[in-house]
């Protein structure tokens, strides 16, 4: 029995190779969204523990100016960090959806070879079933013949 080829093999490792680069470059943005994420979440939890310790008998007026210039600082980091998330976020749901794209692209053409694939072994099994149809024929007529 031949093995199966199939006419579109190049476009289909293309499209893989497509679709592995988009899911590569979700990823990618994926992975820094968590970081921005967890950075955010990491200010948050120096304002708070800063809060918590502060105590206005140990600096006065200076050091409550100061600690007031650390809030809004943590403030304007974590201002600049949520439209960094945003903006990142944006891209995050244009990427999913090329890679859903060239997913679904892949999977068109890979659904094309699977109808092609059990045809030609569906053909192939017809083929193979009438040659032995043939020879056990062919022997039939042998054996009678000899039995002339």
């Amino acid at each position: 029995m031949k093995r199966f080829r199939f006419n579109l093999e190049r476009v289909l490792t293309l499209r893989k190779y497509i679709e592995k680069n988009r899911e590569i470059k979700l990823g990618t943005i994926i992975s820094k969204c968590n970081v921005i994420q967890n950075r955010i979440k990491l200010l948050e939890q120096n304002r708070i523990s800063h809060f918590r310790n502060f105590k206005l008998q140990n600096g006065g007026i200076d050091y409550l100016q100061t600690l007031e210039r650390y809030f809004n600082k943590l403030e304007a980091d974590r201002l600049e960090f949520s439209s960094e998330l945003a903006s990142l976020n944006e891209e995050k749901e244009r990427a999913q959806k090329e890679y859903l794209e060239a997913s679904r692209r892949r999977k068109t053409i890979e659904k094309v070879k699977e109808k092609k694939e059990q045809n030609y072994y569906r053909e192939q099994l017809i083929e193979e079933s009438k040659e032995l149809d043939d020879i056990g024929t062919q022997f039939a007529v042998r054996n009678q013949l000899r039995q002339i």
